[in-house]
């Protein structure tokens, strides 16, 4: 699945999503460009020229990008908090340049998971150990995120529930 967002600054998104995510072009035009990792398409960017803001038009919470390994997200958050971007909150949560949401995790392998008699998973969300992780993660030069990535999940907002039916 890829996200498809609408954007005002096409060269300075598509830059975020490269030099910051770590993506990869697959496909451009003028007006559209499709990232992704390892030939997998992952954020469609479609440049509008709206004069309101483009997450007003929409309701994305944010997009949940799943990398494969503990490992290749330290390679992530390393790299994020070497270019010093604000992450939002205490997990690897960031905004890009629109203010569109952005989740970069991984899930424990099922051998970990909580799984009672019942059948039901029980979580737990825990403090992300931030000095672990960072020392965990490589130097990669040029950044280029993992490619088994993929994207795990999308969360929406509903701004008007009536238009929304």
């Amino acid at each position: 699945a890829e996200a498809v967002l609408n954007v005002k600054d096409l060269a300075r998104q598509t830059a975020f999503y490269t030099q910051v995510i770590g993506l990869e072009i697959l496909s451009q035009n003028a007006t559209e460009i499709v990232l992704g990792a390892g030939n997998k398409p992952l954020v469609h960017l479609i440049e509008n020229n709206r004069e309101e803001a483009v997450k007003s038009s929409y309701g994305l919470y944010h997009m949940a990008i799943l990398l494969p390994s503990r490992e290749d997200l330290a390679d992530v958050f390393k790299h994020i908090a070497e270019l010093d971007y604000p992450f939002v909150g205490e997990a690897l949560y960031l905004e890009d340049f629109e203010d569109n949401g952005i989740e970069l995790y991984r899930d424990k392998p099922v051998a970990e998971w909580d799984i009672r008699e019942d059948g039901r998973i029980v979580g737990v969300t825990e403090e992300l150990s931030a000095q672990e992780i960072y020392e965990m993660g490589r130097k990669v030069e040029p950044f280029v995120i993992a490619k088994d990535t993929r994207m795990g999940h999308i969360h929406l907002s509903v701004k008007d529930s009536q238009l929304a039916t």
